[in-house]
């Protein structure tokens, strides 16, 4: 479990109960991106990642998925998932959001992906893709994750670390898909007394590629990106901003194209949280 949520209990309810730092409702700011890898350039295959948000006054809802390129409709795959997640969020009773609204909403999408399969007359497994998801409310942010991708998360100190690593099989090559080969696939959390925690970062693996590695999260990475949106007062998605992330992190890739020869496919959500600001009249 990420350090940020080892603390001992005392200390969760002082930061839980300072209204001053995070009164209900938070204000979300978030900008998202993603680019092509050199390998499908080449190959003139379309972009196999996926993304989608919503908000709510109550919560915030984040999804990044990473189809396969190993398969013929890893992509679609991964636009159907985010996209289903997305309107179950939208249309369940606040009351009912949570962990075990994730899986059922996960595995409504795997039923989707084998039965387009069947009309298709293909395997549902030229629909794989990874999945990291997050329903973030005032005090709790519940995660599911299927796969390699990642998220992280930081405090107002600008302290970033993951809270769940990228899940890989036997090799370090081989992961987790949706259309799921077993329930044990999904992986569910759910962390409590959150309000210390300001900022969200979702990804896929190749943006783990730059971001993370044994020694921990490089807290600079993602600091970059959360700088203007901290200068913004209006809540919600910044068109501009995820416009300019996605300019640099192409002409990031570029880079490293040249200079190691990666070519994965790239996404980012990259999401904080202030009070709201005072209504107007």
């Amino acid at each position: 479990m990420s350090f940020l949520f080892r603390r001992d209990i005392a200390a969760n309810r002082k930061a839980d109960a300072n209204a001053t730092t995070l009164p209900s409702h938070a204000c979300w700011r978030w900008a998202a991106a993603r680019v092509r890898g050199e390998l499908h350039e080449r190959r003139n295959q379309p972009l196999q990642d996926a993304y989608a948000f919503a908000h709510r006054p109550e919560a915030l809802f984040l999804a990044v998925a990473d189809g396969a390129g190993s398969t013929g409709n890893g992509g679609r795959g991964a636009i159907l998932l985010t996209r289903h997640l997305r309107q179950r969020f939208q249309e369940t009773p606040a009351e009912e959001l949570g962990d075990a609204a994730l899986r059922q909403w996960i595995l409504e999408a795997d039923e989707r992906m084998h039965s387009l399969a069947r009309r298709r007359e293909c395997a549902a497994w030229d629909f794989s893709t990874t999945l990291i998801t997050v329903i973030a409310t005032d005090s709790a942010f519940h995660v599911a994750q299927v796969g390699d991708s990642s998220i992280a998360v930081a405090d107002a100190n600008g302290v970033w670390d993951l809270l769940c690593w990228p899940k890989n099989g036997e090799y370090s090559n081989v992961t987790f898909f949706v259309p799921l080969r077993a329930l044990e696939d999904i992986h569910l959390y759910t962390f409590r007394n959150t309000r210390a925690c300001t900022s969200l970062a979702l990804f896929t693996d190749g943006i783990a590629d730059l971001s993370v590695s044994d020694a921990g999260v490089a807290s600079g990475f993602f600091e970059y990106w959360l700088a203007p949106l901290r200068q913004r007062s209006q809540c919600g998605h910044h068109h501009d901003i995820s416009l300019a992330m996605r300019q640099r992190l192409r002409e990031h890739l570029a880079i490293r194209q040249r200079t190691e020869g990666v070519g994965d496919d790239r996404t980012l959500i990259i999401a904080t949280r202030a009070p709201c600001p005072p209504a107007t009249t």
